[in-house]
Parts: C-alpha cells; structure tokens; sequence
C-alpha cells in the first residue's frame, strides 16, 4: 500500500505528503500512516478569531466545537500510534504559550487549556509529557549526533542546515525516551519516543532547506521507523542466530567504547580551548564578571599569585603578590573612551589607605579603553592627567590589549624566565606599560616622562579625602 502522511505546517513536498491547511479541519489524523507536525503553526491557527495577550491566546467556544476539535485530534494521534504502530515526526518548539478555549456554562465560565503539543494529550506517557512541559526557549546551531544509534535520515540529510529552539534536560530524560543528539551542554535537542506499537520523532528546525529535499528526507525517515514499528516482533526471534552478526555486534561493542573514549577526549579539548579563547575578553570586556575575570586570568598565566575579589577586604579590583613577595593592587575599567583621572584617584586613595596601615604596593591601573574598536584601531587608552599622575606616583598604566599581547606570547614562550622577565618590568612600570616581544621584557613608555611644567597640575590628582 502506498505511503500516506499528513502534514501539518512544514514547507516539504513529496507525493506521499497530504497537506492539512488548519488544525480546525475535520480531517482524520488516523487515517494516515503518519503525521508531520508543527507547533508553530498550531499557535498561528489558534491566533484566528482570538485575542492574544502575551503568550496567552483565548478564544470563546460558546459551542464546544473548538475544544471538540482539538481534542478529537488529540484522540486521533492515540490511535495513530498505538493501533496502527503509525510515526508522528514533531519539530521541537519551546512550550511557551497556552490557547484557552472557555464558555459560560451554568455554574460559570468553562475553560480548557491547550498548549503546543496537546495532540499528545491522550498520550499515555507521563514522562513525555512532564518533559515536554519543561521546554523552554534556548536556540542554537551546535548539534551532536550520538552516532552510536540508529539516525534518521533527516539528521544525517540536513547536517549543517539545523538549528535548535529548546532541549530537553538530562533530568527530564528517562528509560522510555531515546536521545538521538544533545546540543553543547547535553541538552537533548533529537530524541524518539515509542508509545504501543508506534513512534513519536521530536527533531530539531530545518534552516534553508528546499521543500523537495525536506520532503524526501521526511519520507526516508518516516518509513525507517514504520520499518521496525508496524509489525510487533515475536518473542522468540531474538534467540534465532545469523552468521557473522556476533562479529558485527563485538566490533560494534568497540566502537562504542572508543567513541565514549573520543568524547571524553572532545570534551577536555573543548574545554580546553574555551579557557584559551577567553583571553579575548581582555579585548572587548567591561565590568566585574568579564573584564575584571579576564584580567585576573592573565596575571595569573603570567605567574602572579592573584587573590579572587571575594578573598580579600579591600575594595579594589585587583590584589596579587609576585613570586618574590612584591605585592601588586589595581583598578580595572572598560570604558567607551579613554580611562579618565577618576578612576586614577580611586586607585591612589586605596594605595594611600593601605600605606597608612603599613602595607606598601605597587599600583597598577588596568584599562580596556575603547573597547569596541579594533586593537589596532583604538586611540590613546589613558588621558593626560592620568599620565601625569601616574608619572609623579609611580604608578603603572596597562592597556590591556598589551596584557593580552604578554598572555599569547607567554602562552608560546611557558618558560618561567620569560615569565619572571615580564613580571619585572610590570613591577618596574611607571606610567603607560608596553609589551616587547622582540627583547622578550615590556618596558615603559617614553610618554610616562612628565616635564617640570607638566608636574604643575599633580595638585588636581592627589589622593582625595
């Protein structure tokens, strides 16, 4: 008999694909070998003739049709599945909205929710549908096939061209769901489900896909599932042996163990190069949680013992002590512009504070100015009056963009002489600092020299009270 599927909302075409226009036609979903379904056009539909406020869409059913309707095709999935061991193939949306469908009967107002996935309302699956409760928006484009399971072509047809809406949690998959990708965090964003003798196939979006293509793909894995669905296997089947299939199942075994190995491996890699990568940060971040983090990072790839800001009572942004003892404390802002005199007074009254309390340190003044230009691009990182000040109170000036050139060259050059060199010229800086790699020590910049006529304005950026 020749292949007959429904479906609802997706732009896929396929002479076995009949199309069904809205979810209020009469239209028996059981009549067909399998459904393909949309949650989003559900919500479009329910949107006609209803008011929408948020994500609640209500619509007055004086009648009982609207809720007949739904639930009639709720009842019709059922049987779909589990008397005619049918597939229902679903994109995976974010269960955000809820449609109302409410009447005034005798004892009050009578109303039935209805949310994006009530076609599997008379599922007997309380797992699934807690699960699917808990879906929440999180898109992304980084899919992961467990390739360790038996894909549908869909998966494998449209690598490159999927993107995920929402996932599903580890905590929310149990014994009865079979994950079939995850996203980065593990989220599973493809899983099937078998209810009796049918099959319910929760896919990811397709993302600039030609109708034919999709449909085929559709198709082709529509009939994998019937393939193993339609027809309940005797017991006795599995005990009946076939030549060379214990070979095939060992080798697989091994696979499995080395593709478990792999990922392990991936996993570390991955994690790896993250760390790497957010050294970037020093190039474009602001405030407490990405500059201040980052900046913390590379002092400590440097070799600097660096205190994390809730260890210490200060209210600085930056305490650290070299190998040698020397102890080092800072501010660090990510201004538009260039780091301006205030921030300066900051650090100095800190500096002066902890002087008084007999513990001396070498100031440091940490900026990422103009933080949404190109490195190369930026303009001077402090203003004049903050040369000059750090000029007369020896304090030093670090562009971060320079911090970031010592990360990646310590990064190539791991030798504790090389770090230590660096480390000295940081305590040896006195106005803006500068990485040179070709003498491997950074040194101070000719602009941190202050003329006697200059040092006639250091009364304006003197500690204050």
């Amino acid at each position: 008999m020749k292949l007959r599927v429904l479906n609802y909302g997706i732009n896929a075409t396929h002479q076995s694909l009949t199309s069904l226009s809205t979810i209020w036609a009469t239209t028996a979903i059981s009549d067909f070998d399998a459904l393909i379904y949309d949650p989003q056009k559900f919500l479009i539909d329910a949107r006609i003739s209803a008011q929408a406020n948020g994500n609640q869409i209500s619509r007055e059913d004086p009648q009982g049709t609207v809720r007949a309707c739904l639930n009639k095709h709720a009842s019709e999935v059922l049987e779909l599945l589990s008397a005619k061991g049918g597939v229902v193939v679903i994109l995976l949306r974010p269960n955000d909205h809820t449609f109302n469908a409410r009447s005034m009967g005798p004892h009050g107002t009578v109303s039935t929710d209805y949310n994006p996935y009530f076609i599997l309302n008379q599922v007997p699956s309380s797992p699934l549908l807690a699960a699917l409760r808990s879906l929440a928006a999180a898109s992304g484009t980084s899919i992961i096939v467990d390739r360790t399971k038996v894909q549908p072509a869909y998966l494998h047809g449209l690598r490159g061209h999927l993107t995920f809406e929402t996932g599903l949690a580890k905590s929310q998959v149990d014994k009865s769901i079979e994950v079939l990708a995850v996203d980065s965090v593990g989220k599973a964003v493809a899983f099937s489900v078998r209810v009796g003798k049918g099959t319910i196939l929760f896919l990811p979006i397709p993302q600039n896909v030609d109708g034919e293509r999709l449909g085929a793909l559709l198709i082709e894995s529509i009939r994998g599932k019937l393939s193993i669905t339609s027809i309940e296997k005797p017991s006795w089947v599995d005990q009946i042996p076939v030549p060379g299939t214990e070979q095939i199942i060992q080798r697989i075994e091994s696979l499995k163990r080395e593709y478990e190995d792999i990922m392990q491996r991936l996993s570390v890699e991955q994690a790896s190069a993250e760390a790497l990568l957010k050294h970037r940060e020093l190039l474009f971040g602001t405030g407490k949680m990405i500059l201040e983090a980052a900046v913390r990072r590379a002092f400590q790839a440097l070799g600097f013992e660096v205190l994390e800001d809730d260890t210490y009572a200060g209210e600085w942004d930056l305490d650290m002590t070299d190998p040698t003892g020397e102890r080092l404390i800072g501010e660090i802002e990510g201004p538009e512009g260039s780091v301006d005199i205030q921030k300066f007074r900051q650090l100095l009254n800190y500096l002066t504070d902890e002087a008084i309390e007999g513990r001396d340190s070498k100031g440091l003044l940490i900026g990422n100015a103009f933080r949404n230009a190109s490195p190369d691009e930026r303009e001077e990182a402090f203003t004049e009056h903050t040369l000059r000040g750090a000029s007369k109170h020896e304090v030093g000036l670090i562009a971060t963009t320079e911090l970031f050139k010592a990360v990646c060259a310590v990064l190539e050059q791991p030798e504790e002489e090389f770090k230590q060199s660096i480390r000295q010229s940081i305590l040896n800086a006195v106005g803006p600092w500068k990485f040179a790699r070709s003498s491997s020590i950074a040194e101070p910049s000719p602009e941190s020299t202050v003329t006697n006529e200059e040092s006639a304005i250091t009364d304006a950026i003197e500690p204050q009270p």
